[in-house]
């Protein structure tokens, strides 16, 4: 996975969620419960560059399993995750790579708000060659969590959230404008539980630059998002949430050099509950 960096950098999916107000319980885990999910993530991408084009197809599976060990005076929650067992699969040009299997056993943490807002995520302890894979499944599994607005949650119930997000570090920063509409379905059994079913479709557009070496380059794009969260309030449990995200992105030398790439990419990624 180390080979596909930018790949990987260019495909981060952070997707925001309408805010809620911190007083709100959306969530209600049960402290030093075990709490099960599965994270997979499926991304086809397309690079075309100097009149050659590369195909770069990303498959992986995460099952993890979650506990809140701690409840802060603030009713914020610090989570523990085991991860109990990882496969990640990369083909490209030059061949298939898997990964994963070394982070079985390994723990990360993180502290979350009733409200689904992830506050803090704990250090990464440097485990070599596997330190950006741990990353990277932290990242996709806490950034999936949605951050909602308890009082909207009724069947029938419609609202759009603009928002403008951040990513990168150093000289490589990203900027995401998004604009993203929700309504709320009427309720469906999914797991033997009765879930409200929220379906969620927006647009974004992305610009910002990439530093490699002692190179910078400039990054636009635009895309389209949408998914659908299934959540059992009674519970203040999310059961599931599916995100598709298509993007078009062109990265090119900002000083008018002939360094070009058009990136088209297709990403879904799933996180579901795994009853007991």
């Amino acid at each position: 996975m180390k080979r596909h960096a930018i790949t990987l950098l260019i495909a981060v999916v952070v997707i925001p969620f309408c805010a809620a107000s911190a007083q709100q319980a959306l969530y209600k885990f049960k402290p030093n419960t075990p709490y099960k999910y599965s994270l997979e993530l499926k991304q086809e991408q397309v690079q075309e560059a100097m009149g050659q084009t590369m195909n770069v197809s990303v498959d992986g599976t995460v099952k993890v399993s979650m506990v809140v060990d701690k409840v802060l005076e603030n009713g914020d929650m610090h989570a523990s995750v085991t991860i109990e067992n990882a496969l990640i699969l990369a083909e490209t040009a030059q061949g298939s790579e898997t990964t994963g299997g070394e982070l079985k056993g390994k723990v990360f943490g993180f502290t979350m708000q009733p409200n689904g807002k992830v506050v803090d995520r704990d250090s990464i302890p440097d485990m070599g060659e596997q330190t950006g894979e741990m990353a990277q499944v932290m990242g996709g599994f806490t950034g999936l969590f949605p951050k909602l607005d308890i009082e909207k949650l009724k069947t029938g119930s419609t609202w759009e959230k603009l928002s403008d997000d951040t990513a990168g570090t150093g000289d490589t920063q990203i900027i995401t404008n998004r604009k993203m509409s929700y309504n709320v379905k009427a309720t469906k059994p999914v797991k033997k539980r009765d879930c409200l079913e929220i379906v969620m479709d927006g647009t974004k557009e992305t610009a910002g630059k990439i530093s490699r070496g002692d190179q910078d380059y400039r990054l636009s794009g635009e895309g389209t998002v949408n998914g659908t969260i299934y959540f059992d309030l009674a519970e203040g449990l999310l059961v599931e949430i599916s995100i598709t995200d298509k993007n078009d992105t062109v990265v090119q030398d900002p000083n008018g050099g002939s360094m070009k790439v058009n990136i088209s990419q297709n990403t879904t990624t799933k996180l579901e509950y795994l009853p007991e």
